[in-house]
C-alpha cells in the first residue's frame, strides 16, 4: 500500500515481550514537516502519536494521546556522541 511503518516490540527487564512472539505495535507515518515526523496509531482508547523531532546533535521521541500535549518527562532524549 506504499506507506510507511514503523514497529515497536516492547520488553520487560528481563526481555520477556510483552506482545506475543510474532507481534508488535504498529505505527503509521501520518507526516514529515521538517525535523519532525509524526507517526499515529489507531487504536480503541483513540488515536496515539508518536513524534520525532532532530536538530544537529539531539533526538527527541514521544507519544501523545491528545494532539499537542505531552509531558516533558515522558521524551525519550537521543544524544549524539563523537566516536572515540
Amino acid at each position: 500500500d506504499g506507506q510507511l511503518r514503523q514497529r515497536i516490540k516492547h520488553f520487560n527487564p528481563g526481555l520477556r515481550g510483552w506482545e506475543e512472539k510474532d507481534d508488535s505495535v504498529t505505527f503509521t507515518l501520518e507526516s514529515i514537516e521538517g525535523q519532525s515526523a509524526t507517526f499515529t496509531r489507531d487504536t480503541t482508547d483513540g488515536p496515539v502519536w508518536l513524534i520525532y523531532r532532530r536538530d544537529a546533535d539531539q533526538l527527541i521521541a514521544w507519544f501523545e494521546r491528545e494532539r499537542g500535549i505531552h509531558a516533558p518527562d515522558d521524551e525519550f532524549r537521543y544524544q549524539r556522541v563523537e566516536n572515540p
